[in-house]
């Protein structure tokens, strides 16, 4: 049997609530063989199927979870085309019900990338151009000296419109569709587009949502569901969550952004809220101010109905890992899933182009935005073609063709304040080192999965 990774007395490091996993709990072979019925993680069973080449990653992801035991997540693998790895742990709501493959998550950033992807099918069947100027499709947003954007700089964070507590007035009016759209309308980039790129925190899911419901006269709801969701066979793709998916949610574990609680605390300080001087400067300070935190931003709750049902499409998007990593999966083979192509090679090449590099105005690493996704902070020059979108919750996505890996990541605890959560990259880092041995070794799969419904620990 494989060890578990070791910390105080040859178990996991304690964990809030007094849970630990030790190698008494759970066990490779358990994992892999889906012997002796389910397992605790926390307080619920970790189930689903693993590839004995990925058992580093379970073994991640059981690390992950046990450090709060009132949450869960789910993780999903491809690689080489077939899924790896596919699994739920812990509990998704107050009730203890544990997390299931078809669970949806809060994943706040990580929607960017799912939008992205949307128009870059959008693209590739004519709908609009990357070079179009915004205007073209949307008249009113020219307002401003916004007429010479164009869905490029847009895409690639350069269009300006990144200060979101300068033309609206508190975090509730996020909530309203029409008024956010009317806002930036009226809106004046922050500096001029294309001559430098600031992350558009809360702002690109308004400023591309309406364009493409501009562009094809759909809306969005519509066309998420017609060009991805349906298209991969999976109705776990939302902007906007519908009452009839409620019953498939994960509560958010921290349901207020509150400022007297830690995680909040944490949050403000990793943002430089209560710190400015440790990341530049009250300046500094005052721009992520302006980009990530509107008025009463601390009292919105995460669990409200008003919340799930409003469409905040960089922010509350609501995804299975599963669907996250099967429309990844896409891009890592070129555009096309399971025989069903999203897109063309030639538009997915252009879509993961590097468009800039260095810091910029907003986040304090560097980003090397694509057309919508971000690269992966690395000095390694092999993680260099990985691409994706990760959220300040935890959770994330990305592809990294060079690797043939697609992976996706769902959680429902914690606050990092970080685009580049540590659960994240403790993950990636796992699935990259897997992948990589699994390559080099030759080896072809050649496996039968364990079903997604039969316990595994």
């Amino acid at each position: 049997m494989a060890d578990f990774p070791k910390g105080q007395g040859g178990k996991f490091e304690p964990v809030r609530g007094g849970v630990a996993l030790g190698l008494e709990r759970i066990g490779l072979d358990q994992i892999l063989e889906g012997a002796g019925g389910s397992e605790a993680v926390g307080s619920a069973a970790m189930r689903g199927h693993v590839h004995p080449d990925f058992e580093s990653v379970a073994r991640q992801l059981a690390r992950v979870v046990s450090r709060d035991p009132r949450g869960g997540a789910a993780l999903t693998l491809y690689h080489q085309g077939e899924c790896v790895l596919d699994l739920q742990a812990g509990v998704r709501d107050s009730a203890g019900r544990p997390w299931a493959a078809d669970t949806l998550s809060l994943c706040y950033s990580t929607g960017k990338g799912v939008l992205a992807t949307l128009l870059h099918v959008l693209v590739d069947q004519g709908a609009l151009a990357y070079s179009d100027r915004v205007a073209r499709h949307w008249p009113r947003f020219a307002q401003g000296g916004k007429g010479e954007i164009t869905v490029r700089q847009l895409l690639c964070h350069e269009a300006g419109l990144y200060r979101i507590t300068d033309w609206i007035e508190s975090a509730e009016q996020m909530l309203d569709w029409e008024r956010m759209i009317a806002a930036l309308e009226g809106a004046e980039p922050a500096h001029r587009p294309g001559r430098a790129h600031g992350y558009h925190g809360l702002s690109f899911g308004w400023l591309v949502g309406e364009l493409l419901q501009r562009a094809t006269g759909t809306p969005l709801d519509r066309l998420l569901r017609t060009h991805l969701a349906d298209p991969l066979g999976l109705d776990e793709f939302f902007f906007g969550l519908p009452e009839e998916a409620d019953e498939r949610r994960a509560e958010w574990v921290y349901g207020e952004m509150n400022a007297t609680t830690s995680a909040a605390s944490r949050m403000a300080r990793r943002f430089g809220f209560e710190r400015a001087a440790a990341s530049g400067g009250e300046e500094e300070s005052a721009q992520w101010k302006a980009v990530f935190w509107p008025k009463g931003m601390e009292r919105l709750d995460l669990n409200s109905v008003a919340l799930r049902r409003a469409v905040i499409p960089a922010f509350n998007g609501m995804f299975s890992a599963r669907g996250l990593a099967r429309l990844y999966a896409a891009l890592v083979e070129g555009g096309a899933f399971g025989g069903t192509r999203l897109l063309s090679s030639e538009t997915l090449k252009e879509a993961t182009r590097v468009q800039n590099h260095g810091v910029g105005r907003v986040l304090p690493q560097a980003m090397n935005w694509r057309l919508g996704y971000h690269g992966l902070p690395s000095s390694r020059a092999e993680d260099d073609t990985a691409f994706g979108h990760f959220g300040i919750g935890g959770s994330g996505a990305l592809a990294d063709p060079d690797r043939e890996l697609a992976l996706a990541f769902a959680v429902n605890t914690g606050l990092t304040g970080s685009i580049l959560d540590s659960r994240m990259v403790r993950i990636v880092r796992a699935a990259f080192r897997a992948a990589e041995a699994r390559s080099n070794r030759g080896v072809g799969l050649g496996f039968c999965e364990t079903p997604a419904s039969e316990s595994v620990a």
